[in-house]
């Protein structure tokens, strides 16, 4: 018997983008692991994983915070409204006679709120001269007030400006800061036995885990006295069997899982491995899964200034209860000749509260070696999913009937919600290499792609592209120039990424163009030291930039070679990345 304790803790600060942008100040994870087991036989393993945001801030909170302390919203906003409803609406009027108002648009020919919005637009972008003198009047104006009635705004670098960043990033979301406070911590533990009868190899286990979330309310809805604790079990078994001479294993295993939040369910899998000969490879299989909402899914209660973010274990919007408002139909409310109107094109919609999401899948794939040169792995799949979780987008607002006013404000969701038809995924893979003595020549591709139904307003978050592929050429053990000895290796890689929409929160969901790059290496071995040197670079040049017109005035050869991409909606652009890497073998053999 073998017993295996181990502990692993880490710690550092960055900049991440999730549903928002955040500072990653002092983060800390730790993990406590132990383990009995005999080898092929049996195993009982648990562990502990915990975590402390440190002061962990949002970024784009923090903005907003700042903005509402110093007058540049609510109460600069309404100075504004003020002065130019009683100064310059006014003057506009009298030094532009053909201006036409809201009152004289009927008459003119404009008879919706659409299209008179649309005439504004257009009248201020022919004047804008005219409008940007009208806009420093008055923000002069509002400048000359005093302090005590309208607070100045915050001006980076200075120490008044720096005390109360400090002070937002030192509050809580709950006491009017941006701080993040998460101490979640989650336990786990699982078993395996294995048996081998005459006729088969079988394996039974089984695994627990509860999730201690503790977010003090910044995260997810553990305000005050609530405390969040979610349980969830499996079972399994499987039996494996070889036929025709061991070269065929077939593999049959079902497994149940639990939450306590939701109904068990059963995943069966099936998978035959055929191998004729050493170097050749088929494989298929049939085999579903269940994945049980994630906290954030269930719990998430997440303002992000343009929506607030919703789990969805209650049903908080579900028949029976509150309604949300389509986002389509209250643009078409808006754009009635009167709200009053409007009212009746606001179209009402539920959302049942989450269910676990399944999934099945067929595959097949071969891989194998032809010739001792060729190397080839190509595999295909389909997929079926039964409650895709992904999310919708609602308004909640309510109106006054003999107006058609909102009453109360207005307020967006994001609500954590499962498709209501069969959501399709299907891919290929396929990766050729070719060896010639020290050299190796290879190719990959992928294609993956998700299908919904049309009428299904789901919106998925896949974030991969449909086509994707890369090309190498490395070399190793070559002849290094001046010394004759095979200690020189190297490394070329071209990637191409189609272009995909990329779903986020609402402020962070949008396209990412196609992009490509080259990278490259080399490195050499000092065997007597012990010692291997790697100098290379990522993101090198890209060809994609020679071929676009989005900078016209910039040399096309410059453009390749400050070759910027994206690879999120809403992140930074990245560019060349180079490095020296030093090797260092303890025990070379």
């Amino acid at each position: 018997m073998e017993v295996i304790a181990a502990a692993n803790y880490s710690t550092g600060s960055t900049v991440y983008q999730g549903e928002n942008r955040y500072r990653l100040d002092g983060v800390q994870f730790w993990q406590q692991r132990i383990e009995l087991r005999k080898e092929g036989k049996w195993f009982v393993r648990g562990y502990y994983t915990g975590e402390d945001a440190g002061k962990t801030y949002d970024i784009f909170t923090t903005g907003v915070r700042l903005q509402e302390a110093g007058g540049e919203t609510r109460e600069w906003n309404v100075k504004y409204f003020t002065l130019w409803e009683t100064w310059i609406k006014p003057r506009i009027n009298n030094e532009r006679p053909d201006f036409i108002t809201v009152q004289e648009a009927p008459g003119a020919g404009i008879t919706t709120q659409a299209a008179y919005d649309a005439y504004i637009q257009q009248f201020v972008a022919d004047n804008s001269g005219l409008f940007t003198g009208y806009h420093n009047e008055v923000a002069d104006s509002i400048a000359l007030i005093d302090n005590n009635e309208l607070n100045p705004s915050y001006v980076a670098g200075t120490q008044r400006f720096n005390e109360k960043l400090d002070e937002i990033r030192g509050k809580r979301f709950t006491e009017g800061g941006s701080l993040f406070y998460d101490r979640s911590a989650l336990a786990h533990a699982m078993g395996e036995y294995r048996f081998k009868p005459r006729f088969a190899e079988i394996a039974i286990g089984g695994s627990f885990r509860q999730y201690m979330p503790n977010s003090a309310g910044t995260i997810f809805r553990d305000t005050g006295n609530v405390v969040i604790r979610n349980n969830e079990f499996g079972l399994y078994a499987g039996l494996e069997k070889k036929l025709m001479k061991e070269k065929l294993k077939a593999t049959a295993t079902l497994r149940m899982d639990k939450n306590q939040n939701f109904n068990a369910l059963l995943s069966p899998a099936l998978s035959f491995v055929y191998v004729p000969r050493q170097d050749r490879t088929f494989r298929v299989s049939f085999s579903s899964a269940v994945r049980n909402p994630t906290l954030a899914d269930q719990y998430l209660y997440y303002n992000v200034g343009r929506a607030i973010l919703l789990g969805n274990v209650d049903g908080q919007f579900e028949g029976g209860r509150d309604s949300l408002i389509t986002v389509e139909s209250f643009n078409d409310y808006r754009s009635s000749p009167t709200l009053l109107e409007g009212l009746a094109k606001l179209d009402y919609f539920n959302v049942d509260r989450l269910r676990p999401e399944q999934v099945r899948t067929i595959e097949a794939g071969y891989r194998g070696t032809h010739a001792e040169k060729f190397y080839v792995d190509v595999s295909a799949y389909s997929s079926w999913y039964t409650d895709f979780i992904g999310y919708l987008i609602g308004l909640s607002a309510r109106f006054d009937q003999t107006n058609g006013f909102p009453v109360g404000g207005l307020q967006a969701y994001r609500l954590a919600a499962n498709a209501t038809t069969t959501v399709r995924t299907q891919g290929a893979n396929l990766g050729v290499s070719y060896f010639r003595k020290r050299m190796t020549y290879s190719a990959n591709y992928s294609y993956n792609e998700l299908i919904t139904g049309d009428d299904d307003p789901i919106i998925p978050a896949f974030n991969t592209p449909r086509s994707k592929f890369n090309v190498s050429f490395t070399g190793h053990d070559m002849k290094v120039p001046f010394s004759g000895k095979p200690n020189l290796g190297f490394g070329i890689n071209w990637k191409y990424v189609e272009g995909f929409t990329f779903t986020g929160s609402p402020q962070f969901t949008g396209p990412i163009p196609s992009y490509d790059m080259i990278d490259a290496q080399v490195n050499v071995k000092f065997p007597v030291q012990h010692l291997t040197v790697k100098v290379g670079g990522s993101n090198l040049f890209g060809f994609i930039p020679m071929f676009e017109d989005s900078e016209p005035n910039r040399p096309r050869w410059e453009r390749v070679f400050d070759n910027q991409v994206r690879m999120v909606y809403g992140g930074p652009f990245v560019g060349r990345l180079a490095y020296v890497q030093l090797i260092y073998e303890l025990d070379r053999r």
